[in-house]
This record gives C-alpha cells, sequence and structure tokens, in this order.
C-alpha cells in the first residue's frame, strides 16, 4: 500500500459512504483512480467491506449485553455458533481466544429482554457456561471516535510513505 491508499482509507473512516469524486477532491486524485485503488484494496481483502454504524438508543435499545460462552470439551465449535446466530437481536457470534470459547453480542431493552437472551443461548448445543456483561452503550458494531482513531492512524501511516 502507498500513501494514497491510505489517504483514500481514513477518507472512508470519516464517512463509508462518500463517494468516489469526494474522496478524489479531499485526496488531490481522480474519481477513477480512488475507484480503481479502492476496487484493489477489496479484491486484496483489506477492505472487507463498507459498514453502517447504527445508534441503537434510536430503535428503543438501551445497551448491550456480551455472552462470553464455555464449551463442553471436545465438542463442535461450529454447531454452537450456527445455533446462537439464530437466537432474536444476536448481531455478533464470533469464536475468542480467552477464558471463554465464544462471544455473542446482543442489544438489550429490559431486564427481561437480558434474562431471555441467557436462556435461549443456554440451550444451545455443546454449552458449558454463560456468563454476560452488560453495557449502557449503544453504538453499533462500534463507537463514533473509532473511525476517527482509524482515520488518524491511516493518515500517519500516509505521512511516513
Amino acid at each position: 500500500m502507498d500513501k494514497l491508499d491510505y489517504l483514500i482509507l481514513a477518507e472512508l473512516q470519516k464517512d463509508g459512504l462518500m463517494s468516489f469524486v469526494d474522496i478524489a477532491k479531499n485526496v488531490h486524485s481522480t474519481p477513477c483512480t480512488v475507484r480503481r485503488r479502492y476496487e484493489k484494496m477489496k479484491k486484496e481483502g483489506k477492505i472487507f467491506r463498507c459498514i453502517v454504524s447504527l445508534d441503537l438508543a434510536r430503535l428503543g435499545y438501551q445497551g448491550k449485553t456480551f455472552l462470553l460462552i464455555n464449551l463442553l470439551p471436545n465438542s463442535n465449535k461450529s454447531e454452537t455458533v450456527a445455533y446462537l446466530k439464530n437466537i432474536k437481536n444476536v448481531l455478533v457470534v464470533t469464536e475468542i481466544i480467552g477464558p471463554c470459547d465464544i462471544m455473542a453480542i446482543a442489544p438489550i431493552t429490559d431486564l427481561t429482554s437480558i434474562q431471555t437472551l441467557i436462556s435461549e443461548a443456554k440451550k444451545a448445543p455443546n454449552i458449558q457456561k454463560v456468563d454476560f456483561y452488560c453495557i449502557n452503550n449503544t453504538s453499533f458494531p462500534i463507537g463514533h471516535n473509532f473511525g476517527e482513531m482509524l482515520n488518524q492512524r491511516c493518515r500517519v501511516l500516509a505521512d511516513k510513505l
């Protein structure tokens, strides 16, 4: 990656829906070059996808619950992950390295929604234990300041080139 690639990434972090014309103006290039570079980075897997960040509070949620799940020894993780992905409101399910095997994230509205979520998760195959943590942050998938931080990091990398 060169300086222009990092500058393009920095602009995308500001607004993932920004047009190639606007990005080109900001990085002093042409829309055609920006589009070509963007497509190349997507093809190489440097850009996986552009996503919308939601404020779940505006959709009626009060926060998020993180389910930290331990599985029975020698069990099939993919079977458990598939089950968890089908639970209402679960937005993310991923295998993790650490004191548990799987983490799931779901928005919550109240105590009842937390109880229902945990109860449903415990019904998944191969479950040994389910711990949970709740936070009142309603940004998803990440907070608004993460994009700013990533934007700054891309600009620092671009300046070094």
